[in-house]
């Protein structure tokens, strides 16, 4: 499945609400991907009552020639069936994180590596 772009929101003072893209299974290997400014912050959400949910922000900086390592998040599962975790991540530093090249310049691509089922049970918010 090819990589998704996700919609950025800039909530405001009128209690606007984030968006909220579910992840899907499909989205294992090419997940995701986002618009970074350094000011950028992912909300993740698990609702899979037994599963981790497991992800890699792609890395698209170097240093001294060197590429620098993703970065690996988790979401554990919630307690029971109807229960959810939330993590919040950022901001993205966009001389590490950012794309420099390719389809998505600019952007943080995030790639998801958990079970199928934390994978299906997931939401992504993503907001600055």
């Amino acid at each position: 499945m090819a990589r998704a772009s996700i919609t950025v929101d800039t909530p405001g003072f009128s209690n606007t609400a984030l968006t909220e893209t579910a992840v899907d299974a499909g989205d294992t290997g090419d997940g995701d991907a986002f618009a970074n400014d350094g000011r950028t912050y992912v909300l993740m959400v698990n609702t899979d009552a037994a599963d981790t949910l497991t992800f890699d922000f792609v890395s698209g900086g170097t240093t001294d020639g060197l590429a620098i390592a993703d970065v690996t998040g988790t979401v554990t599962p919630g307690v029971d069936v109807g229960l959810t975790t939330a993590k919040l991540f950022g901001p993205f530093d966009p001389s590490t994180f950012n794309q420099p090249s390719g389809d998505f310049i600019g952007q943080i691509e995030l790639d998801y590596t958990g079970t199928a089922a934390a994978i299906t049970d997931s939401f992504i918010s993503v907001f600055h």
